[in-house]
This record gives structure tokens, C-alpha cells and sequence, in this order.
């Protein structure tokens, strides 16, 4: 049975800085709600969805990969490159949107808390602000559903029962 710190959740999204559009991933780790990884750039959606996802083969064995149904997700190819990884696929109910609900809720939180209150003028300036906020919600952002507890503090707390337990 994997752990609840191997599962981890995907999400893609566009923001437009001046005149162009940029695709920004992330990575979450579902149990902690920490933020892993952010990418951002011109790439196509599935090359954008393969640079994140080496990111996380590199954190552990036992990964589970939840998604929602997006063909980029469902491609051969992508589903290929999972299992040669030994990375576990899982995927939200078709039309049930509440399984990808902690993704949903950092991209909605993140621009409405930074993203959508100012212009960027240029993509380092947007990069800056993405790097300050993803700081500001691991370390400083307590979360309802953590019981006020930031991401890092839910990590710290697990890391530190998951060694007491082996003890």
C-alpha cells in the first residue's frame, strides 16, 4: 500500500504576461499540500507535462501520479513513459472534479492572492512573483484543512511521526 506522501497532483494552466500567453505547471503533494515544483514557459502542454514530471520521479520510489482526464494525461505515450518509471497512474472520475480539488484550489488561491492583482511586465517579473508566493504558501499560509498548519509545518509534522514510528 503506498504512502499518502507519495501521492502527488498535476496542473496545468495559462496567464497572460504583456502580450503573451505562458503555460505554468505545478506539482502538489496531496497529503501536505505542499507546492514541489513550478514550470513555467512556451512549451507545448505535453512537454510542459513531461519537464515537471521528471521533477517528481526524482523524489521517491512509489510515486502515484493523480490526474484528471485530460488527453495529455491519457496519451499512450505519457502513459508509457509513467509505467517505464514504475510511477502508478490515477485519475479523477470522469465529470467529478472534487478529485483534483487540492490542485484547483492552489491555482485559484494563487490568483486571486497574487497573480491576478498586478500586471506583470515581463517574465522574470511573473517568475518572481510565482517563486515569492509558492515561498509564502509552503512556509507562511495555514490552511483550514490542515488545521492551521502550513504545508511545511503538515510535512515536518508527518516526517518527524513517520521516523518516530520506525523507531
Amino acid at each position: 500500500v503506498p504512502s499518502v506522501s507519495s501521492v502527488f497532483a498535476p496542473l496545468l494552466f495559462f496567464h497572460h504576461i504583456t502580450q503573451s500567453k505562458k503555460l505554468q505547471t505545478a506539482v502538489l503533494q496531496v497529503h501536505t499540500k505542499k507546492f514541489h515544483h513550478a514550470i513555467i514557459g512556451k512549451l507545448s502542454i505535453y512537454g510542459m507535462v513531461i519537464a515537471f514530471q521528471q521533477f517528481t520521479i526524482k523524489q521517491k520510489p512509489g510515486l502515484i501520479f493523480h490526474t484528471d482526464q485530460g488527453a495529455n494525461y491519457r496519451s499512450r505515450s505519457f502513459s508509457d513513459y509513467l509505467n517505464l518509471r514504475a510511477v502508478t497512474q490515477s485519475f479523477s472520475k470522469p465529470g467529478v472534479p472534487y478529485d483534483n480539488s487540492v490542485m484547483e484550489t492552489f491555482f485559484a488561491s494563487m490568483k486571486q492572492e497574487e497573480l491576478n492583482r498586478y500586471n506583470y511586465r515581463s517574465e522574470r517579473e511573473f517568475r518572481a512573483a510565482v517563486d515569492r508566493y509558492i515561498d509564502f504558501y509552503n512556509t507562511k499560509r495555514p490552511h483550514k484543512t490542515l488545521h492551521y498548519k502550513t504545508p511545511a509545518q503538515k510535512e515536518e509534522n508527518y516526517t518527524r511521526g513517520a521516523m518516530d514510528s520506525q523507531d
